[in-house]
Formats: structure tokens, sequence, C-alpha cells
């Protein structure tokens, strides 16, 4: 909260005593009246000015992490992508032995891919964007960006195996709803470590 404060401060964001009044009202409405109010404060062992006091910081955190949000991108590249990752590096260059003959990208995933949850919808990874964590493996995602449609990676290694990845299409489009939650908390959880980081904090014991 002291972070946070500070941060308002620092930006000249400031929270005026009718946007508390607005908020003190909303809460009185959601809990059926003044007096049904007041008897929730009194069970939470809560006065009406802290109550006052916590709004005021919740708005304070809210007007500074829209700012924090607003500065993230609406839109990203994304790839299609699909891999067949096997044990040794010995049978993912048979594997590109047989494609460069002509076999079936997605039946060689079906059939060879020792991955389990792509393996019978022929090693398909679906549409993501880089750094959303849809992909487990770095190197298959790294690999999948540094290729254009229908290209066929060289071998990549990762903790599972060696992977061949192809790229059906690539486009920038809009983050989807699950990308767009996943950075902005990235986006706030790097924002208050950088508070953190560059505060001096003293903890008192007692």
């Amino acid at each position: 909260q002291a972070l946070i404060e500070q941060e308002a401060r620092a930006n000249n964001v400031v929270v005026t005593e009718q946007m508390i009044d607005q908020e003190i009202e909303t809460l009185i409405s959601i809990r059926g009246g003044r007096a049904e109010f007041e008897a929730w404060l009194a069970a939470n062992k809560q006065t009406e000015a802290e109550a006052r006091d916590l709004a005021r910081h919740e708005l304070l955190a809210n007007a500074l992490r829209d700012r924090v949000l607003a500065q993230l991108p609406r839109t990203a590249e994304y790839v299609h992508a699909y891999h067949i990752v096997v044990a040794t590096e010995v049978e993912a260059r048979a594997v590109q032995t047989r494609l460069a003959s002509g076999a079936k990208f997605t039946a060689l995933a079906r059939s060879l891919s020792i991955d389990d949850s792509t393996r019978p919808d022929g090693g398909d990874l679906g549409w993501f964007t880089r750094g959303a964590g849809a992909v487990l493996w770095t190197e298959v995602e790294d690999a999948a960006f540094a290729l254009n449609p229908n290209e066929v990676s060289p071998i990549v290694q990762s903790p599972i195996g060696f992977h061949l990845v192809w790229v059906t299409e690539r486009q920038t489009r809009a983050l989807t709803a699950e990308d767009t939650a996943y950075f902005q908390q990235l986006a706030l959880d790097r924002w208050m470590n950088s508070l953190k980081a560059k505060a001096t904090i003293e903890r008192f014991l007692q």
C-alpha cells in the first residue's frame, strides 16, 4: 500500500473526496441500504472512515494499474504450428528423411511423436504468440517464430526430446482473451516488482 501511495504521488494521481463518496454509495447500494451497510461495517470491525481510506487506496491502485495496462499492445504476431517430437536425434533425422521423401507431417506425428497431448491431432500446437506460455518449450517456440509458412525447422532439442516444427500460417491478430490476461498479469507483476526493487523497505518486528 505504501509503495502504491508513493507511486501515485510521483505520477500526480489524485483521488478526490467525490470519487470516494461514489465508491461508498456503491457499497451502500450493494449492501441494500445505509442500515445494512453500517451493520456490515460493524460485523467486520471497521469504521466508515476506514472504509473510505480503503476505497481511496483501491481507487489509487486501479488508476495506476490502468496506466500500466494501457501501455500493453492489443495485437501480436501468431503462428499456427505443428511438431513431431522423438526421443533421439537419430530418430529425428530419420523423420527428416521421410519428410523429404514426401511423407505427410501430420501422419508421421500421429505414428511417431512421443508428445501424447498433440499426437492424436497430428502434432497440432494450435495458434500461439511468443511469450504467452502456450508452448511449454521455449526452444520450440523460438523455432516456430523463425519459420515462414510451410517451412519445417531443423532438429530442435528440448528437455523432452528432439523436435521438428512445421508452421502452416502466421499473422498479426488481436490478442486472445487468455493471452491478454496473461500479459496483463505479467505486466502488473513486473510493475510491482520494479516498485519494490527501487524502494527502501524497513520491517519492524515486535
